[in-house]
C-alpha cells in the first residue's frame, strides 16, 4: 500500500473496520512512526558526528561541555578596604560588609575599585 492509497481512506471507511481491526492498525502505525523517527535520529546523529569530528572533537567533549558551560565571570566593583579578599560585582544581594559600611553614612563610591 502506498501514500496515496492511505490518503484515500477516509472516516467512513475505518468507521465500518471492527475495534480490533482499528487497533491493529493504530499499532502498526506506530510501530511505522518509530521506526521512521529512529531512522531519521541515526541520520542527524550521523551528520552531527561528522560535524563534531571535521572540527576536531568528539562527541563526548561536546555532551560534557552542554552540560557545564564555561562561565561568564563577572569583574569586581567594589572592594572592602578593610579586608580586600571582600569584593562584590554590583550584581545581587550587598554583602554584610557593604551594608554595615553604608549604614555608618559612608558612600558606595567609597568602595569602587
Amino acid at each position: 500500500m502506498n501514500i496515496s492509497d492511505l490518503i484515500k481512506i477516509n472516516y467512513d471507511d475505518l468507521a465500518t473496520l471492527s475495534s480490533k481491526d482499528l487497533l491493529d492498525f493504530q499499532l502498526k502505525i506506530n510501530k511505522a512512526i518509530e521506526k521512521k523517527q529512529l531512522q531519521e535520529k541515526t541520520k542527524v546523529f550521523e551528520k552531527i558526528n561528522t560535524l563534531a569530528n571535521e572540527a576536531g572533537f568528539s562527541l563526548k567533549e561536546l555532551k560534557d561541555f552542554l552540560k557545564n558551560p564555561p562561565k561568564k565571570t563577572v569583574s569586581v566593583k567594589y572592594r572592602n578596604p578593610m579586608n580586600s579578599s571582600e569584593t562584590w560585582a554590583g550584581r545581587g544581594r550587598k554583602p554584610k560588609w557593604l551594608i554595615t559600611s553604608l549604614a555608618t553614612g559612608k558612600k558606595l563610591s567609597d568602595f569602587e575599585v
